[in-house]
């Protein structure tokens, strides 16, 4: 048992992937401890990424109409790491 004697605490762990990750830690010994994650945390990152999406465009967009093409390329390190569909605001 890898997780013997250890405490996870997981957010969100009444969706599949949170629960998912329970069921696995609490097989390897683990003690799980399950946190209901608020609505304005869970909102907190789609709002911040659209936010930025947003405001980066809005500054871009009247030299990209001056000269008539642009391209608006976003990066991120996690989001390298982790890429697979539905991770919203990252590429």
């Amino acid at each position: 048992m890898l997780l013997k004697n250890k405490i996870a605490v997981i957010y969100g762990g009444g969706g599949a992937i949170g629960g998912a990750v329970a069921r696995a830690f609490a097989r390897e010994g683990a003690r799980v401890f399950l946190a209901e994650l608020s609505f304005q945390d869970y909102a907190h990152p789609i709002t911040a990424y659209t936010r930025t999406n947003f405001l980066t465009a809005k500054a871009v967009a009247w030299h990209m109409v001056k000269q008539g093409s642009g391209v608006i390329l976003t990066l991120s390190t996690p989001g390298s790491r982790m890429s697979g569909s539905g991770f919203l605001g990252y590429a």
